[in-house]
């Protein structure tokens, strides 16, 4: 088993919008067995079957003649992969709010969204679910996304403002993401659909809900400015594989939390851009 990982996104305090890293699955032909060896009437699994061996018409002059082939094939357990990873755009023209906090810009309507994170599980075969049974063992769809957020920095070119700080007690501005307590709202986790993924591969995008993905937990009030914060993660066990979508939709769903201490420092008109590292994680299937 393999993971694959990416860990680069970009999230802005500014009208910014840059396209998710992706990941892209290749299948390998290497060290990959026959499917149709030993499989019985097949006569030669990488080549041809002999219909006839003196080559004569079988076909009692009717003009038709029949003979039947094969085709095999056998998988192993896939990767773990993170496959598109959220940005955050709060918006220019913001103003000091009350409580100094800042929500994200209206998101596009449900069928277009795509403001989420999303996990592909590949590691699932029936192989290894009778494999584990045998030993008296349960599979573990175990894995942790986790983000970490870089402080603010000016995108001035002149006359460049000073870096709005998201470590220590003495912090300008930090990334909160599921922030119920400053009545924010959990993002949502749940089993993702794709329509026409054929068409355009590279792009997750939910038209369907699959149900709530039971077996995975956000974590509230998740702050990755002040370093590496878990954000979603499986409980004891996940339930099945497949793509998971941590949704964040919802204009509450991420703020910008800004301290007094900020005002000092904000230029007007300038945007400001934190960079965020995202990890995927996990061990192995079988404990």
């Amino acid at each position: 088993m393999r993971i694959k990982e990416i860990s680069i996104a970009a999230s802005a305090l500014a009208l910014f919008s840059v396209a998710a890293p992706l990941v892209v699955q290749t299948a390998n032909a290497a060290d990959r067995s026959g499917a149709l060896s030993g499989v019985a009437g097949v006569q030669d699994y990488s080549g041809s079957q002999i219909i006839n061996s003196s080559a004569s018409a079988d076909a009692n002059r009717s003009g038709m003649a029949s003979g039947k082939s094969f085709a095999g094939i056998g998988f192993d357990s896939g990767d773990l992969i993170l496959y598109q990873v959220p940005n955050f755009d709060f918006g220019m023209g913001n103003a000091m709010a009350s409580n100094g906090v800042i929500n994200l810009i209206a998101a596009k309507d449900d069928a277009s969204s795509n403001r989420m994170a999303v996990i592909v599980d590949n590691r699932y075969t029936q192989a290894e679910v009778d494999a584990a049974n045998t030993a008296g063992k349960t599979l573990k769809y175990n894995w942790s996304l986790s983000a970490n957020a870089t402080d603010f920095k000016d995108q001035a070119t002149t006359g460049r403002g000073a870096d709005l700080i998201g470590v220590g007690a003495n912090h300008d501005a930090q990334i909160i993401l599921s922030d119920t307590d400053n009545k924010g709202k959990l993002a949502e986790v749940y089993k993702a659909e794709t329509q026409n993924l054929a068409s355009k591969p590279n792009i997750y995008k939910v038209y369907k809900k699959s149900g709530s993905a039971t077996g995975v937990d956000v974590k509230k009030g998740a702050n990755i400015s002040a370093g590496e914060a878990v954000v979603a993660k499986t409980l004891s066990d996940g339930k099945t594989p497949g793509p998971y979508a941590v949704d964040f939709k919802d204009v509450d769903s991420a703020n910008v939390l800004l301290t007094q201490s900020a005002l000092t420092k904000i230029v007007p008109k300038h945007n400001y851009v934190s960079n965020i590292t995202w990890t995927l994680s996990t061990s192995p299937l079988l404990p």
